[in-house]
Order: structure tokens, then C-alpha cells, then sequence
């Protein structure tokens, strides 16, 4: 029994067989779900070309759509289509993504704001449209996920579509709040570098593929779909049934992330302390009283914040206690 059977999934981005989008495709018809593909433009032929490509008894009779998320009218059009298929959706793969060429390479500044707006309306706003598009058809237990991409720091040469994918991790959050009363789940999985025809497009995109496996604890192979696609089964599946406004990485990289909590109502604020191990950096948080005599805490920023609260008689801070399992940067 597969992770899927029975389940109907609208799957769009898939152009070649290197697609990721085309390995959660077939890891979704291998687990026995039910599938259509999503095309638009020119690359909808191309999508259909690679429809046949994949590896089931009736590969030929996988239907591909026209849906150019630009377009309104497609949505209710493709709704339809699925209708009248299957009359219900319990699944979608958001795998879109596009910026033009100034948006990417050397100068973040170069792009003027028509090419910006293109790049946020296809690559970031499309998640909301095909939820526009396919919750009417969706029950309790439906879900979204959508393709994402590491972006916690300013990448080399991805520029404004960094910025549109962080912008899609936050129309991920309010879509999960928006679709939870219904039962239904959106996350996204951010995916480590994979040759794609999509990554091509990026400049300096070598850059990734000579550090990332580098600095990867458990390896990464960017010829290797599998664990992505893996991973969007599984939320695909009833399996996350309580899991949602998430974002699963897949990039088998050690978080560096340091973070500053300042909480005001309470009167409190977090103390971090950090110390490196093997190559992670860990955060130690300690609850400790903001004092009314100390307004310039408040004030304090990044670094010059944690000196601010170390050099504070209040909090009590000891730099050499070690960090306790769940106060751990993950």
C-alpha cells in the first residue's frame, strides 16, 4: 500500500525529466497516487513531451493543463477540467518559479521594479492562485506544498528571487492560518541546489554546486532529486496530518542561524549565549527580568544588544553554561 493510494494531485513545473518537480511526479504515481500535470506557454509542449517520460503503465494518459498562474480565467478553467475528472483534489505541488534576466546575477540594484513585479507574481503570489483555484475542489486533509529554497541569507547572484521565495515562505504561513479551519495544510520543503533547467538560468550557479556538498553534513548530490521529492510525498500523505505553515529543509546543511528574542509585554528578554560545536552555532536562551532603569536595552541592536544585557547587572549571565537539548539551534 502506498503513501498515496487513492489521493488525486495536480502537479505543476515539470518541463524535463531533471525536474524536481518531475521526480515527486513519478515517486507520486509509484505511491499510487492519481496525477495531472500543470503547462504554460511555449513550455507546455515541452511538459507533455516529458509527461511520457515517466514510468507507469499509462504514462500516455496523464493529462496536462494549461495554467499560466498570470492568467485568472486558467484557474477556473483548470478547476473545471479536474472536476469533471476526478470532482475532487487532494493535492498540490507548487513548483513555479521564474524572474527575468535582471533580476539575477551581479547587481541586486539593476532591476527596475516591472521586472521585480513579474518575478514576485510568478514565483510567489501563483501559491495563493492555485489555492484560488483548487480549495473549492479540496476536502478535509487536502494539502499544498510548494518548492522553496534556502533563504535565511543573501545568496550570490539569486537576488530578487531570493527575495521573492522568502516572500513565498511568508504566503505560506497566512495561507496555512487561511486554510486551517478547513482542514487543509500548506508547507513548502526548501530543497538544497539540483540541476534543473531552472537552475541553469541562475547565474553563478557553479558557486553552489562546489560549496554546498562541502559544508553538507550528510553530502548533497545536486544530480539527485530523490530527497526532495521524498520529502513532499510525505507531506502530501496523511502522514503530517497536524504539520502546517511549514517550511522542511532539505539541504542537509548545519543551520548558522543566530537569533535576538526581545519580549516587552512580559518585562523580559532573552539572554543568548553561544558557543561553536563541529561547525554548528548554538543558542542558550535565559529568561531574565528587563529592568525599568535600563530603557537603553530596548534600544540595543544585534551584537551591540548582547553586550548591552551582558554587561547588565540584572541578567545574571553565565557565557560558560552549556546549552540544554531543546535550548539548541537547530
Amino acid at each position: 500500500m502506498g503513501l498515496l493510494d487513492g489521493k488525486k494531485i495536480v502537479i505543476t513545473g515539470v518541463l524535463t525529466d531533471a525536474s524536481l518537480a518531475f521526480g515527486v511526479a513519478q515517486m507520486a504515481l509509484d505511491e499510487g497516487a492519481d496525477i495531472v500535470l500543470t503547462g504554460a506557454g511555449r513550455a507546455l509542449r515541452l511538459t507533455e513531451r516529458t509527461a511520457r517520460k515517466l514510468s507507469h503503465p499509462n504514462a500516455e494518459a496523464i493529462e496536462v493543463f494549461e495554467l499560466d498562474v498570470t492568467v485568472p480565467e486558467h484557474g477556473d478553467v483548470v478547476r473545471d477540467a479536474v472536476e469533471a475528472k476526478w470532482g475532487c483534489v487532494d493535492g498540490v505541488l507548487h513548483a513555479i518559479g521564474f524572474a527575468p534576466e535582471s533580476c539575477l546575477g551581479d547587481d541586486f540594484m539593476a532591476a527596475p521594479w516591472d521586472d521585480v513585479a513579474v518575478a514576485m507574481h510568478i514565483s510567489t503570489y501563483s501559491l495563493k492562485m492555485l489555492a484560488d483555484a483548487f480549495v473549492p475542489l479540496m476536502g478535509e486533509g487536502g494539502a499544498f506544498v510548494g518548492l522553496d529554497f534556502d533563504n535565511q541569507q543573501a545568496w550570490p547572484a539569486y537576488n530578487w528571487m531570493g527575495v521573492a521565495k522568502s516572500a513565498l515562505q511568508s504566503v505560506n504561513r497566512y495561507l496555512a492560518k487561511e486554510l486551517g479551519p478547513r482542514g487543509i495544510r500548506s508547507n513548502l520543503v526548501a530543497a538544497g541546489p539540483v540541476k534543473t533547467m531552472a537552475a541553469k538560468s541562475i547565474p553563478g550557479f557553479a558557486l553552489f554546486e562546489d560549496t554546498w556538498d562541502g559544508r553538507a553534513p550528510l553530502g548533497w548530490n545536486v544530480n539527485d532529486s530523490e530527497p526532495v521529492a521524498r520529502a513532499v510525498i510525505a507531506l502530501l500523505s496523511d502522514w503530517f496530518p497536524a504539520t502546517t505553515g511549514e517550511i522542511i529543509s532539505r539541504r542537509r546543511r548545519v543551520s548558522r542561524r543566530r537569533r535576538l528574542t526581545l519580549t516587552l509585554a512580559s518585562r523580559t528578554v532573552s539572554n543568548p549565549e553561544f558557543r561553536a560545536d563541529h561547525g554548528a552555532l548554538h543558542l542558550v536562551r535565559r529568561s531574565v527580568p528587563l529592568r525599568a532603569t535600563r530603557p537603553d536595552l530596548t534600544t540595543c541592536a544585534s551584537d551591540e544588544f548582547l553586550q548591552c544585557v551582558r554587561r547588565s547587572p540584572a541578567t545574571g549571565s553565565n557565557s560558560s553554561a552549556a546549552p540544554s537539548r531543546g535550548d539548541q539551534e537547530r
